[in-house]
């Protein structure tokens, strides 16, 4: 399995970015916020969530472990 993100260069990214470039369900993604605190998306005005790249990378990270090493959340 290949988790490598091809994201464009962006200072912030949307939440429906995050699901779409990641492949990550956006419940999933709002649970693994819950869990991880590695994860600290900031609220914009609107109160929309927006992500950095390292909050990108985190998630892609994560995905890792979980599907391709097999860990678990504990």
């Amino acid at each position: 399995m290949n988790f490598d993100i091809q994201a464009p260069e962006k200072a912030l990214y949307k939440f429906n970015e995050v699901t779409s470039l990641t492949g990550v369900k956006p419940y999933v993604l709002r649970f693994w916020e819950t869990e991880f605190s590695q994860i600290q998306p900031q609220l914009n005005e609107d109160g929309q969530k927006n992500y950095r790249p390292e909050d990108l990378e985190v998630v892609q990270e994560i995905k890792r472990l979980l599907f391709e090493d097999k860990l678990s959340i504990p």
